[in-house]
């Protein structure tokens, strides 16, 4: 069994001006419910650039309770350390579709 989280469960926020946190986008599949397509938009440019380069400018990993590495002070301890900490299983579906 896998302990990778899959990509539609994350929850990706995003950094505005002085590093203060803006917003965090819901997870996939609540975006897709309501019709957001700004934010599905940004959300998959998101992760895709994680998934690339293990990191992502102005954005970052909602806190996961279930980790207990989580800095509450630090978003940069937050979600997975690395893209091979994620099954991207259909992401490439998503990819196509909004960038």
């Amino acid at each position: 069994m896998s302990d990778k989280r899959l990509w539609k469960s994350l929850e990706v926020g995003e950094f505005g001006e002085s590093s203060v946190h803006l917003d965090i986008f819901p997870a996939i599949d609540h975006l897709e419910s309501i019709h957001d397509t700004d934010r599905i938009h940004s959300l998959i440019r998101a992760l895709d650039e994680f998934k690339n380069t293990d990191s992502m400018t102005h954005y970052f990993f909602a806190p996961d309770d279930d980790d207990d590495g989580n800095d509450t002070e630090s978003s940069f301890t937050w979600g997975p350390r690395s893209q091979d900490d994620i099954d991207w299983s259909g992401f490439k579906e998503y990819v196509d579709r909004y960038l």
